[in-house]
């Protein structure tokens, strides 16, 4: 089937121009915005033949024709979806689907064998996309086949069912040989005796041996898991399904069949034992990008998406925006919701929610924080890994306008679970301009990669967090620096720096050190321990809050976003949810306390001026121009204060002072300069001290001010 560019070759597949389906033809001119080369494979026609023909209006097919149709149908689903199949509509007839990002996503991973985790607002079709790809694979494209549908209570069970019924009533009947005395109709399921498939149900279940035998010896090689956050004994449930339709999976893909895995739900809780399930699962998955497409092939895709997750698998999630709805429409659903405030955040804004006092970024940040995502403007795969990006490189590394870019970079631990993530922010503003995650397939890769990336851009600082695997990466690094003749010092953060003026830092030669390897021990944070001069203490407690609340609107990042918003305070410190994930966090934690608290940054080889220089001390974008104005007026009342300080004549002394108060009359606060806020000025917490979740509030209120 047409699923990348080349297969358009491979089938000698043409593009169905003057398809009536315009939903179709403006997601080509939209991916093609997006700079996405693949942008017409579910515009493929297989047949030229059918060109000009409707499904729906014919008025007596001959057996040419309709055999035409129906290889089409099964060899090119996407003619289903475009041209054939239609979707039920309240007070109307049905409706041509209609393709939007969120289900061509469903469905091109469906049909690439890769199991999807889908979260989308409610009323964004997320039911009727996945009964639509049931109906093709029951009626048209799969042979004895059995699909299995889960779901947490017998009233979405019925309602699924129901959509399936109406969307099969409302296909082309000569298409269809249904017999109603074979073929099974019941409110739990359905059957297609022709291609003897089956479409089989199943509830949730209260009690754990009810959870423990159910999908116990299905053999459905396919599975669509629908609300899965509400699924209760999910955690029991889920796996022992999973693994019971492994052989069955194996021989769909032997003879060619999708053997797929769909979950979709709205946002859940995270404090209760399903939605805690159903997070763990998303914070392992790779996040979908359109820059899937332009995957050579499967292989090419499945090797991306292994070395981008944990699992294999893949985590879309689309606002109501991105789906093509209006505010308008968000709120006229919220009106007639009729719901609390946390329903409409989890049903119709994607919000994950947690019940616990122990939350720690308060909830209008993290509001402004959501508001600031967007998609990125440039997607990039380097080294194997996807890297999103949030401003276009061209312009970040132009020449013209030279950007300071400091890297967090947080390793991971242990291998299949945790991600290395990569963060890199502006130092003039701490806008988020690149995120990447990583799992630990091949890090030798990765710190090449880096190491290509410092010598390119000689204006960037790495700060990586130093264990484990990361003293690997840290070698290879600066052995790659150090053959490029660059002082690894220079480019990436260290103690020797950090700390010039103490023993023994103040002793070691920075460039014997090097050549030596002695200075390698020092280079990296480390975040390991309590209290200290780099502890992942000093990053939640005296970086966090003032870089959210100083930048809540340049962070972007979706992923770096749902973090932040499953901080808790455990034992009395700040720490993720036992659910989720922080990975991203920590990369940008060190990105911006390495801005706040980086100290000697003269003796790196960046430009230091550039560090917040077009932000004010509450994170307000400034004029350029006036910013330089005021910076200019700073350094002049500066020299007149030195010059008062030091007069003796009054007459002098009086000349100074109007100047001065006139020079103090056209300062501008809202434009200062921000000076880099240096750790001796802000206040750290004591060694060992636990707070409880009020106390810890409170505490970093006080650092915030």
């Amino acid at each position: 089937m047409i699923l990348f560019e080349e297969d358009f070759y491979k089938y000698g597949a043409c593009i169905h121009t003057r398809s009536t389906n315009l939903s179709f033809l403006k997601m080509h001119v939209l991916l093609k915005n997006m700079g996405i080369k693949n942008n017409k494979f579910f515009l493929g026609l297989t047949q030229p033949e059918l060109m000009d023909i409707n499904p729906h209006n014919l008025t007596d097919p001959s057996q040419e024709l309709v055999g035409r149709i129906a290889y089409e149908i099964k060899v090119n689903p996407w003619y289903y979806y475009r041209e054939v199949v239609r979707i039920p509509a309240a007070g109307t007839a049905p409706i041509p689907f209609k393709l939007n990002r969120a289900n061509l996503a469903l469905i091109w991973t469906f049909y690439n064998n890769l199991d999807i985790f889908l979260v989308i607002p409610r009323q964004t079709g997320k039911t009727m996309s996945t009964q639509s790809i049931v109906s093709h694979l029951m009626y048209f494209m799969c042979y004895n086949f059995n699909f299995a549908m889960l779901t947490k209570d017998n009233t979405l069970l019925q309602e699924n069912v129901n959509r399936l019924k109406e969307i099969r009533n409302g296909l082309p009947q000569y298409l269809l040989d249904c017999n109603k005395l074979l073929d099974t109709e019941r409110k739990e399921g359905l059957s297609y005796n022709k291609l003897n498939n089956s479409y089989q149900t199943f509830v949730a279940q209260n009690d754990t041996h009810g959870a423990e035998k159910l999908g116990r010896g299905m053999s459905t090689p396919a599975q669509h898991w629908d609300e899965f956050a509400f699924f209760k004994n999910i955690e029991i449930s889920y796996p022992g399904a999973i693994s019971a339709t492994n052989t069955a999976a194996e021989q769909a893909q032997e003879a060619g069949l999708p053997h797929t895995n769909i979950i979709t739900t709205t946002a859940g809780r995270t404090d209760s034992p399903e939605g805690k399930f159903a997070r763990n699962i998303i914070d392992r998955c790779m996040l979908f990008s359109e820059k899937l497409y332009d995957c050579q092939d499967r292989n090419d895709l499945a090797k991306l998406v292994q070395a981008n997750s944990t699992n294999k698998m893949i985590y879309a999630v689309f606002s109501y925006l991105q789906l093509g709805k209006s505010h308008e429409w968000f709120k006229e659903k919220s009106i007639r919701s009729a719901g609390s405030q946390e329903d409409i955040d989890r049903d119709y804004l994607n919000i994950w929610k947690s019940g616990t006092t122990g939350s720690v970024i308060a909830t209008i940040i993290l509001d402004k924080i959501r508001q600031s995502i967007k998609d990125p403007v440039h997607t990039s795969i380097e080294a194997g890994y996807l890297f999103r990006w949030y401003e276009y490189p061209d312009r970040l590394f132009s020449t013209l306008v030279e950007k300071t870019i400091i890297i967090g970079l947080d390793t991971s631990e242990n291998v299949g679970r945790d991600f290395t993530s990569i963060c890199m922010i502006d130092a003039s503003d701490m806008s988020v301009v690149c995120t990447a995650r990583c799992n630990e397939s091949d890090l030798v890769k990765l710190a090449i990669f880096l190491a290509k990336f410092l010598i390119d851009h000689p204006n960037s600082i790495l700060v990586p967090e130093r264990k484990s695997t990361a003293t690997v990466m840290i070698s290879i690094i600066c052995e790659r620096l150090r053959k490029a003749g660059i002082n690894p010092l220079r480019r990436i953060y260290n103690l020797i720096f950090q700390l010039r003026d103490q023993k023994p830092y103040c002793d070691i030669n920075i460039k014997e050190s090097i050549e030596e390897g002695v200075g390698k021990k020092y280079i990296g944070f480390t975040t390991t321990g309590g209290a200290g001069v780099n502890s992942r203490d000093s990053l939640y407690k005296t970086t966090l809050m003032k870089a959210v609340e100083m930048n809540h609107s340049r962070i972007y990042d979706q992923t770096l976003h749902d973090e932040l918003s499953q901080l808790s305070i455990k034992n009395g410190r700040i720490d993720h949810t036992e659910a989720g994930h922080d990975d991203i966090l920590i990369a940008y934690l060190l990105a911006c306390w390495f801005v706040y608290f980086g100290r000697n940054l003269h003796m790196y080889d960046i430009i230091k001026d550039h560090f917040l220089s077009l932000v004010t001390a509450d994170g307000s974008k400034v004029d350029v121009k006036e910013k330089k104005f005021q910076d200019e007026l700073e350094s002049r009342i500066d020299d007149l204060k030195s010059q008062l300080s030091r007069a003796r004549i009054p007459a002098v002394k009086d000349s100074l002072n109007r100047e001065l108060n006139h020079l103090l009359s056209m300062r501008s606060q809202e434009a200062i300069d921000v000076v880099p806020i240096r750790a001796e000025s802000v206040r750290t917490e004591s060694s060992g001290v636990k707070f409880s979740p009020d106390t810890i509030r409170q505490y970093l209120s006080v650092l915030n001010n």
